[in-house]
Formats: C-alpha cells, sequence, structure tokens
C-alpha cells in the first residue's frame, strides 16, 4: 500500500490535474525543439536520481529497491536511460491526451512556421 501512495496516487491525481484544471497549452510548442529538448531534461533528472541512489547507498550500505542490487552499472544505465525516456513518453501522452480531452486554443504569437504555412 506504500507504494501506492508514492507512486501511483501521486501519479494519477497530477495527471487528472493536468488534464482538467491545467489553463490551455498552446497549439504548438514556443521552441522548435521543445520535444528534443525535453527528452534531454527527463534523462538529465533521471540519471540525477541515479547519484542520488548511490550516495544513499553509499551512506546507508543498502539501496531503496532491490533491483539496484541485481543490476551491474551497465544495466543501471540502461535502466536509467529508458526511465528518461519513459519519462519524455508519459509528458507527451499526457499532452496528447489533454489535446484530445480539451481541444486546443489557437494562439497566433505562438504558431510555428509549418502551422503558417499550412493555412
Amino acid at each position: 500500500m506504500d507504494d501506492l501512495g508514492f507512486h501511483f496516487f501521486p501519479s494519477l491525481l497530477l495527471s487528472l490535474d493536468a488534464l482538467l484544471l491545467s489553463p490551455p497549452w498552446p497549439s504548438s510548442p514556443v521552441n522548435p525543439r521543445a520535444s528534443l529538448i525535453s527528452l534531454i531534461s527527463s534523462t538529465v533528472i533521471a540519471f540525477l536520481y541515479w547519484f542520488w541512489i548511490e550516495l544513499c547507498y553509499s551512506r546507508n550500505g543498502f539501496y531503496p529497491y532491490p533491483i539496484f542490487s541485481l543490476l551491474n552499472t551497465p544495466q543501471r544505465i540502461g535502466l536509467f536511460a529508458a526511465s528518461g525516456v519513459a519519462m519524455w513518453a508519459v509528458g507527451a501522452g499526457l499532452r496528447w491526451c489533454y489535446r484530445v480531452i480539451n481541444g486546443i486554443e489557437a494562439d497566433p504569437t505562438l504558431e510555428c512556421e509549418e502551422d503558417k504555412k499550412a493555412r
């Protein structure tokens, strides 16, 4: 039940908040490289978390999750790289769900070149 309180319920409630209670998102990203920036940011956060876990291990003598004691360093790199990509994919999925549920409010000041050419 603790895992539900630490992971599931916060994820569920924050997703519902983003989908149902957030102000409108622009129809296109302000920065054309927003997707790449988001992917890099997510992966950096995942690796910073890994460094934090290793610091905790160095002080406590055990990992907070048993899987880390089963993996070697290359496997951990793969795990945290995949976690960063998964975090990015969940963010993209939430943005897609937001568009499906709420639609899009077009803001001409935020349109990208492709949107302008489509007209």
